[in-house]
């Protein structure tokens, strides 16, 4: 078995793993992919990049379930997202309507959950 840092021209390889569906949404300057490999078949992948993250969306209980704060925050954080030359933002959903919110958008749901991992020495 062989660990390796996986060039750019050969991202085409994780075609059916997550981190291959993630890819073409990050930025690829701040991407680095490892990969184990044996005999080489990739067997284990591990990618780390840079990704904007949209948090703490709220809104006063006196103006929740009218459109315009919603409508107003939605289209300025587009622009902003926009104006970063990205092409995805990542958001997280503390009540279902804001989940709802995000799917009638065009949202994709991760499959699991987030986690924060210290990594200790940096």
């Amino acid at each position: 078995m062989t660990s390796r840092i996986l060039p750019r021209e050969e991202w085409s390889r994780l075609e059916g793993v997550d981190l291959g569906v993630a890819l073409p949404l990050a930025n690829p300057e701040t991407v680095q992919v490892l990969v184990v490999e044996d005999h080489g078949q990739i067997i284990g992948c591990w990618g780390m990049f840079s990704i904007l993250h949209a948090e703490g969306v709220w809104v006063h209980p006196d103006h929740r379930g009218k459109s315009s704060v919603a409508r107003r925050l939605w289209s300025q954080m587009r622009a902003m997202v926009q104006a970063t030359g990205a092409r995805a933002v990542e958001t997280g959903a503390d009540r279902p309507e804001i989940a709802a919110l995000l799917l009638r958008h065009g949202a994709m749901e991760v499959k699991s959950g987030a986690f924060v991992l210290p990594v200790e020495g940096v």
